[in-house]
């Protein structure tokens, strides 16, 4: 089943949650959604769906989003020089996730399990790291660098 994306220049629904989601948080520190918006089963979500969302985001925020498929680990242990932001929606199942304050590798990691139909933010520079089991599945994007 496809699902489709609010049409263009309406900021309801679940893309228009997203984005005032990730405004409120671009540059300030991490955050979760748990949104109150839905659209469709996430465990349908796919990358032409995942493609859609970004170009919608792209819009709806004024800076570059693209959906990055492939190795989790890519994205997601970003050091300091990081010079993209990254959004993870999670697909299935749920996966733990390990938050590195940037100011030190002292300082205890944040843990966090991100569920289904969840959102993570996590700003340039916020190095983190995940665990998720075989089944489980999430889409990432990344706000800023270039496709």
């Amino acid at each position: 089943m496809q699902q489709e994306c609010p049409p263009q220049g309406q900021p309801d629904g679940f893309q228009g949650e997203l984005a005032r989601f990730l405004r409120g948080h671009l540059g300030r520190g991490p955050g979760l959604l748990w949104p109150e918006h839905e659209d469709g089963d996430p465990a349908d979500w796919d990358h032409p769906w995942a493609d859609r969302l970004a170009a919608g985001l792209t819009r709806l925020l004024g800076r570059p989003v693209h959906h990055v498929p492939g190795d989790p680990a890519r994205y997601v242990t970003a050091g300091p020089d990081a010079q993209y932001d990254l959004l993870v929606l999670q697909t299935t199942g749920g996966s733990g996730w390990h938050l590195f304050p940037p100011d030190g590798p002292d300082a205890p990691p944040r843990a966090l399990r991100l569920r289904g139909g969840e959102a993570l933010y996590l700003p340039a520079g916020c190095p983190a790291a995940v665990r998720q089991r075989a089944t489980a599945r999430h889409l990432r994007f990344v706000i800023g660098a270039p496709g």
